[in-house]
C-alpha cells in the first residue's frame, strides 16, 4: 500500500536582517503573502543565506513520541521549517482530492515545536529588549492565547505607547491605528521610527518562564515593598508575595512550583511596589531553553489558522480543475536590531570635522555617527540622501558587537584614513 505524507503547515521566519535589499526595502514592504513568499522563492535560488544559519526546528521532548505517534514529520525549509504527515487520500463528489491524516488529529491536541539558537550572534542582529524583569522567551500559537492574531503572523497585538514607559532602543509600540513605530532617542528627544506593516514579533510575545525564576527591577526604581500577585484566566488569584527591603529591592526570586499550574496556560502576573511602580504581564509557565516555542492546534477559533477544515480533511486539497489548495503558511516577522552606526578610526584618531558627507552623518568628539539609527542587515545597504539619491558607506561587519551608551546603542565601524574618512590635521 502506498504511504502519502503531506504538508500540514508551515512556518516562514521573516527576519529583516537577512530579507533587506542594498537599497533598504525589506520583505515587509510586501503586503501580500503571495509576494513575500516569492521574496523568499528568489533569495532561495540565488542561494542567499536564510535565519536557518542561526536557528534550529525541533519538537519539544514531550512530543517526540506523539509525532511518532501521529505518523508526523518535521522538516527544514528555507527560513523556516514544515510539518508533514502522514494521510489518506480521497475524493469528493465534485472530484477535488483531498487528505485526511491516517492517525486521526485530536482537534485540540497541540503540536509543540521549539526554536533554539545555534550561533549566539542571533541575539545581536535580532530587535529585542535588552535589560528585561524577567527571563521570558517567545511563545507563538495559532490560536489566540495572548491576543487576537491576523493571519499569517503569529504574533501577538503590539501593545499601545504608553507614557512613562522606559522604551529601549529599537522597542515596537503601536502609536495610532495600523501604525507601529520603533523607539529611539535623538539627543535626549525621544523619537520614533515609522515601520511599514504591524504584527511584529514583539515584547508581548515574551511571555513563557519556569516555575521559579528571578524577578530584576530596575535601577533607579526604588521600590522598597512590592506585592506580587499572581492570578489565572478568570482573574482568580492564585498566589499573593510581599517582600521589602529598607535598601532597595533588586532581585527577588519567585517559586510558583508549589502550585498546581497547567503548562501554556495563561495566567497574569502583577507586580506593585511603592514609588508608583507597577508592572502586569501574562505569563504563560513550562521548562524550556528554547529562544522560542510554538504551539499549533488543529482547530482555533480563528478558521484563518485551522490546519484541518470543518471535516477533518488537511487544508490542501487537489480540484479537479485549477491550482492545488496549499496548506497555511504562518509567519513570524522578527525586525533586526536597531543601531546607530558609529564610525572609528583602526587607531582611535580623531576624523577630521570637514570632509564627510554631513547630510548623512554627525562629528561627535573626533567621531562619525550615523544621524539616525540603522536596522542591522546581512548584506551591505545604501545610506539615502535628503534628496532621495543613494551614497555608499561602509557597513558593519557581519555579527557585528553592540556598544550601549546612555540609552543608545551602537555599532562601531574601525576605518582607516582614507580620503573620504581622514583625520584631523
Amino acid at each position: 500500500m502506498q504511504t502519502i505524507y503531506k504538508i500540514l503547515f508551515e512556518v516562514k521566519v521573516l527576519h529583516e536582517y537577512y530579507l533587506t535589499n542594498p537599497k533598504g526595502d525589506t520583505v515587509f514592504d510586501l503586503d501580500n503573502q503571495a509576494d513575500r513568499l516569492l521574496f523568499l522563492a528568489d533569495r532561495l535560488d540565488k542561494d542567499a543565506v536564510s535565519v536557518n544559519n542561526d536557528i534550529s526546528f525541533e519538537p519539544s521532548p514531550e512530543l517526540v513520541k506523539l509525532f511518532k505517534d501521529h505518523r508526523l514529520r518535521l522538516l527544514t525549509s528555507y527560513s523556516g521549517c514544515k510539518v508533514g504527515i502522514e494521510v489518506i487520500a480521497s475524493y469528493l463528489p465534485d472530484g477535488t482530492r483531498v487528505y485526511t491524516p491516517s492517525i486521526p488529529l485530536p482537534a485540540d491536541l497541540p503540536i509543540t515545536l521549539l526554536i533554539r539558537v545555534k550561533n549566539p550572534v542571533f541575539h545581536t542582529i535580532t530587535n529585542s529588549r535588552i535589560v528585561t524583569p524577567v527571563p521570558a522567551t517567545y511563545y507563538f500559537s495559532n490560536d489566540s492565547v495572548l491576543s487576537a492574531l491576523n493571519f499569517p503572523s503569529l504574533s501577538s497585538r503590539i501593545a499601545d505607547f504608553t507614557a512613562g514607559y522606559a522604551y529601549e532602543q529599537g522597542e515596537l509600540a503601536t502609536i495610532a491605528p495600523n501604525s507601529v513605530k520603533a523607539y529611539y532617542s535623538d539627543n535626549n528627544a525621544d523619537k520614533w521610527l515609522p515601520l511599514h506593516g504591524n504584527d511584529y514579533v514583539n515584547e508581548g510575545d515574551r511571555c513563557l518562564l519556569p516555575l521559579r525564576f528571578n524577578f530584576t527591577f530596575p535601577a533607579g526604581a526604588n521600590v522598597t515593598q512590592a506585592t506580587f500577585t499572581l492570578k489565572d484566566g478568570t482573574g482568580t488569584v492564585l498566589n499573593t508575595f510581599v517582600t521589602q527591603n529598607a535598601g532597595g529591592l533588586q532581585k527577588v526570586a519567585l517559586n510558583y512550583s508549589t502550585l498546581s499550574l497547567v503548562n501554556y496556560i495563561k495566567y497574569t502576573l502583577e507586580v506593585a511596589g511603592d514609588n508608583g511602580y507597577t508592572w502586569i504581564r501574562p505569563v504563560i509557565f513550562t521548562n524550556t531553553n528554547s529562544w522560542a516555542t510554538l504551539q499549533f492546534k488543529p482547530r482555533v477559533t480563528n478558521a484563518a489558522f485551522n490546519l484541518l477544515d470543518d471535516q477533518g480533511y488537511l487544508i490542501t486539497r487537489k480540484p479537479p480543475v485549477g491550482n492545488i489548495n496549499d496548506p497555511p503558511v504562518f509567519e513570524l516577522r522578527i525586525p533586526s536590531r536597531l543601531t546607530y552606526w558609529r564610525y572609528v578610526h583602526a587607531n582611535r584618531l580623531p576624523f577630521d570635522q570637514t570632509n564627510y558627507p554631513d547630510e548623512l552623518l554627525n562629528y561627535q568628539n573626533g567621531l562619525l555617527i550615523s544621524k539616525s539609527p540603522r536596522n542591522s542587515t546581512y548584506q551591505s545597504t545604501y545610506f539615502q540622501k535628503p534628496d532621495n539619491s543613494f551614497f555608499f558607506l561602509p557597513n558593519p561587519e557581519d555579527y557585528a558587537l553592540l556598544r550601549s551608551e546612555n540609552k543608545l546603542l551602537f555599532t562601531e565601524i574601525m576605518l582607516p584614513t582614507s580620503k573620504l574618512f581622514p583625520v584631523a590635521p
